[in-house]
């Protein structure tokens, strides 16, 4: 390399190793989606039917909220509730962000963040849920991005 110090080229290399681990990371935890269901009703439900590894299997990434007994809840347990088949165990988990891109959908909850591949999902099912999840945040308790 032209213009750099060995100290400098260890740094680089160190960097785009960095980097590429990153992305390597992020590669793994990202979850292939191969359907959705969205409700409206009592309930507005988006979910997410995730691939297993076992094939013809999936489990479940649901967002709900049920406005017409929120009253009944505290303020700070008022909102879109995440649930996820890998963690039936967790309790409160509440929606604080979500970014609908076309190929992939970031949830943030108050626990755990969710990176979903849903380039197999007809753009008909993401445009409902983007229509449900602008219903679910009347009161804005979560950041709403699509793009």
């Amino acid at each position: 390399m032209l213009g750099r110090s060995k100290k400098n080229q260890r740094d680089f290399e160190h960097e785009t190793l960095n980097e590429s681990l990153v992305v390597v990371s992020l590669l793994e935890v990202m979850e292939n989606v191969l359907f959705m269901n969205n409700e409206e009703g009592d309930d507005l439900i988006v979910s997410f039917a995730i691939e297993c590894s076992d094939p013809g299997d999936v489990k479940s990434l649901i967002l709900l909220r049920t406005p017409q007994f929120e009253f009944i809840l505290q303020d700070h347990e008022r909102g879109v509730t995440v649930s996820h088949d890998d963690e039936p165990e967790v309790e409160d988990n509440l929606l604080r962000r979500i970014c609908m891109a076309p190929q992939v959908v970031t949830i943030e909850s108050t626990y755990n963040r969710y990176e979903l591949d849903v380039s197999r999902v007809h753009q008909e099912q993401l445009s409902e849920a983007c229509a449900i999840l602008h219903k679910m945040n009347f009161d804005n308790r979560f950041t709403f991005e699509a793009g």
